[in-house]
């Protein structure tokens, strides 16, 4: 049947539409909104009302201090669970709402029907687009609307727990729109809704894992490279899979330029959305890929993760076996992706040449880490350039470096910091020589990894940061034994000692008892007064300007079984900060605080330490 109803009138095409589209899922939004309304405002109602009778059975707190708990308890909650919950819900929905309002364009009857009638293309795509949105956004305001309503009905201040909704509540609405309008863009480059959900799977699964593997691998190659540092990195791992980004962002690491970067990709993702609808043929509907970009692109992060994830199961062995992982694993991942995608082995032979290019990739990159990526393994700042330098060694026993907060959030944590001119210029010297050794064995080759890094991070004068970790992996080179040297020169260093451990910031009041061990007795408690506190926090020191205890050298001392001393220092609980040193490192935080236990251990029973405690009969 031909319409004879015509409407030039763009806007009144895209209201109509935008009506229609609405009206059809009013449904969906409906039950978008009870699961928002079940995971987040019913959850936060429970929970508050169990954490108010719990309070009131605590008589040892004042009023003033339960409103405070009451209110950090609800901001805990919008700040961390909820916007996570209510993400999950709304990326869901992001699925099923883009095929719900687009499965048209994969049916040649509706696409048919659809693009008969009098209607601009842009009208149709965007008015069912702001249907989307509309149906993702509204469920989630009135969400944010349920857990302010809630705050003001216990009395929570509203200034606090408005700012902190807000902003989650932004970062939810911007991340649902990316992922709707990413799914969107999938649905028009493929010609059926099982590529398009595949094609969304694989970029959104593909991409972080090519990423993780990618860090892993020049890890376990390029010395100073740190690979466990993937995961701090957010905007690198997610830039392109809006689903991992919502995700891991909402748990950890929003940031105003990750924001910025996901609202330029949203409208690119648009307005390349417009462009493919006004040249897309009707006639692609149900064929496998109207644009084949999708296709070409989840079957290279596949193969590339696939391959690289085998490598590196098949590194645990031996070098060799990484390769052949590499081989065998992108192999088969490469013949299963286009095997689904093309419905078959007919086009499996063309497919060879996009397996061609990323052999050619691989070796490439694997070529560019083991020569040093450029120039990265040697690369050290100049002594006059650097501000400060951190170094934490590989081993830093068990002292007290974190601070948190009296609901056990890291404030802040403590890292051996040089600043004079001279020791900074040691520093580099040292680092130069470890480059060095490593260096001997040029060009580099893959390793296992086996323990912790050696770090130094540079803060430079020009506001940048410059940071190396040099890993201990399983083969002759032995960290340990490179970096003794190294260590002992700088544990002489005054400043650094004084920045290693928060024995140095706290005031004795704040150390509440030791737990003391030796080879003839375990685990006697005594309690330190404010005299003993100062005296034994004075030893401690003396005997770490002095290198006395085993945790802060990394020499290999075998101690006698009558020589061995090992103290655990118990801090007191949610104690309020004093002393300028503890406040700076603090950076402006006002409440209390807790520190975890310190343990140290000696071997040396002239020690100040061991002689302190002698004398008060307490071993």
């Amino acid at each position: 049947m031909t319409s004879t109803t015509s409407s030039l009138n763009g806007s009144r095409q895209f209201s109509q539409i935008y009506l229609w589209s609405l009206r059809k899922n009013i449904g969906m939004a409906a039950l978008h909104a009870l699961l928002l309304f079940l995971v987040n405002p019913l959850i936060l109602l429970i929970s508050l009302s169990g954490q108010k009778s719990s309070m009131e059975l605590d008589s040892h707190l004042t009023a003033a201090e339960k409103a405070e708990r009451f209110s950090e308890y609800y901001s805990s909650f919008v700040d961390h669970m909820a916007p996570f919950l209510a993400m999950f819900v709304v990326l869901v929905f992001c699925a099923v709402l883009c095929v719900n309002l687009f499965s048209y364009l994969q049916n040649k009857r509706s696409v048919d029907l659809l693009h008969a009638l009098p209607v601009r293309r842009e009208s149709m795509l965007l008015g069912r687009w702001f249907a989307g949105i509309t149906v993702l956004f509204v469920p989630v305001l009135l969400d944010c609307l349920s857990m302010w309503i809630i705050s003001a009905a216990y009395g929570i201040p509203a200034a606090a727990s408005m700012q902190t909704l807000f902003l989650q509540m932004l970062w939810v609405l911007l991340m649902g729109a990316a992922a709707f309008t990413f799914c969107v863009f999938m649905m028009l480059c493929t010609g059926t809704t099982l590529d398009a959900v595949l094609s969304a799977l694989g970029i959104n699964g593909g991409y972080p894992l090519l990423i993780i593997c990618v860090y892993t691998v020049a890890g376990l190659l390029l010395p100073g490279f740190n690979g466990e540092d993937v995961f701090q990195h957010l905007g690198i791992l997610t830039a392109f899979a809006p689903f991992a980004a919502g995700i891991f962002a909402t748990i950890d690491g929003q940031s105003v330029w990750l924001a910025l970067w996901w609202l330029a990709v949203t409208l690119l993702l648009l307005a390349g959305s417009i462009l493919l609808y006004r040249r897309r043929r009707s006639e692609t509907a149900e064929d496998n890929f109207a644009i084949p970009l999708p296709k070409i692109a989840v079957r290279f992060l596949l193969t590339a993760a696939g391959g690289l994830g085998f490598g590196l199961i098949l590194n645990t062995s031996s070098m060799s076996g990484f390769f052949f992982g590499v081989l065998f694993g992108s192999f088969a991942t490469h013949v299963v992706v286009e095997a689904v995608y093309s419905r078959g082995f007919r086009y499996m032979k063309k497919s060879m040449m996009w397996y061609g290019i990323f052999v050619v990739m691989f070796i490439a990159c694997y070529g560019v880490l083991c020569t040093g990526l450029f120039g990265y393994d040697t690369r050290v700042p100049n002594a006059s350039e650097v501000e400060s330098v951190s170094v934490i060694p590989y081993y830093s026993g068990d002292h007290s470096t974190q601070i948190v907060d009296d609901h056990w959030n890291q404030i802040a944590e403590l890292t051996p910091t040089i600043r004079d001119s001279e020791n900074i210029k040691t520093v580099v010297n040292l680092q130069q020589n470890i480059i060095q050794k490593y260096r001997s064995r040029y060009p580099y080759r893959l390793k296992n990894h086996m323990g912790g890094g050696l770090t130094f991070s540079y803060k430079l004068k020009n506001g940048k940061v410059m940071t190396r970790v040099y890993q201990s992996y399983s083969d002759d080179m032995d960290l340990n034994e490179m970096v003794q040297p190294f260590y002992k020169e700088l544990s002489g260093m005054r400043e650094y000692v004084e920045t290693s451990d928060l024995i140095f910031y706290v005031q004795p009041d704040s150390m509440e008892s030791i737990d003391v061990y030796t080879a003839q007795a375990q685990g006697k408690t005594h309690v330190l007064d404010a005299e003993k506190a100062q005296q034994l926090q004075e030893a401690v020191k003396q005997d770490l300007y002095d290198k006395e205890v085993n945790g802060n050298d990394l020499s290999d001392q075998k101690a006698a079984t009558d020589r061995y001393l090992s103290i655990s220092v118990d801090y007191r609980e949610n104690f309020v900060p004093e002393g300028e040193k503890l406040k700076a490192l603090l950076g402006g935080y006002q409440g209390r605080i807790n520190i975890q236990n310190a343990n140290y251990v000696w071997n040396d029973d002239s020690s100040a330490t061991w002689n302190l405690l002698a004398q008060w009969g307490w071993l």
